[in-house]
């Protein structure tokens, strides 16, 4: 990298500009990472459909969509349970921390009103009983949330497991799903540890006092 020269002082002082440019745009993007969309970490080979139920589970519109939905005309009244669990690239959940987002649909078609879809976590080492569940929408025919947010109330920590399931009891009409829920926009934000934010703040601090302290040898400069 060329040194600039700076004129106004008759010295040549060696101010990596486009140094001190990239390091604040790598603190910058140390606020916070997006992952969008059911790819990389969150792609298709990441997630298990396990039992898999008597409805249906994939991806669509270029794993941009997660749908589920309960079986169609069974031959009697039938429970079905369709989850699908993320298990992570490295099969643990999430690599770091984050707060999971998305929007969804959900429509029932049930002839009971015993459906219910859900968006739940598992903390590591939380063992089997201890998933935290949140419900995305239940109930009987014509029961419906369409294109709603989710995001989750706090920050899931490294290591967290978490599923999408929808759960039917029901005897729906010819040819209709007994539930849908359809999961797009899905967004993914890490969030940084403590100890990075605290060496992103004292990283600002710092530029900013090189900052003043240039302007203070300019304006020295001057007189």
């Amino acid at each position: 990298m060329e040194p600039i020269l700076d004129k106004t002082s008759g010295r040549g002082k060696r101010q990596f500009r486009g140094q001190t440019a990239g390091v604040i745009l790598t603190l910058l993007l140390g606020l916070g990472v997006a992952r969008a969309d059911f790819s990389g970490d969150f792609g298709q080979a990441f997630w298990t459909n396990s039992p898999p139920g008597l409805g249906s589970v994939f991806f669509t519109n270029s794993s941009t969509e997660l749908v589920l939905a309960g079986p169609n005309q069974p031959a009697s009244k039938t429970t079905s349970t369709d989850p699908i669990t993320y298990n992570g690239p490295l099969g643990g959940g999430l690599r770091v921390n984050g707060t999971v987002q998305f929007r969804y649909t959900y429509n029932s078609g049930d002839a009971l009103s015993q459906t219910v879809a859900e968006f739940s976590w598992l903390p590591p080492g939380g063992g089997g009983g201890d998933w935290v569940h949140q419900v995305l929408g239940n109930g009987g025919p014509g029961a419906s949330v369409t294109d709603a947010l989710f995001i989750t109330p706090s920050p899931l920590i490294a290591g967290t497991t978490f599923a999408f399931s929808l759960f039917t009891d029901t005897l729906p009409p010819a040819g209709k799903p007994s539930a849908l829920l359809v999961v797009n926009n899905f967004v993914f934000f890490e969030v940084p540890e403590p100890v990075t934010g605290t060496l992103l703040a004292n990283g600002l601090v710092a530029l900013g006092l090189i900052s003043w302290w240039r302007s203070r040898r300019r304006a020295a400069s001057r007189q």
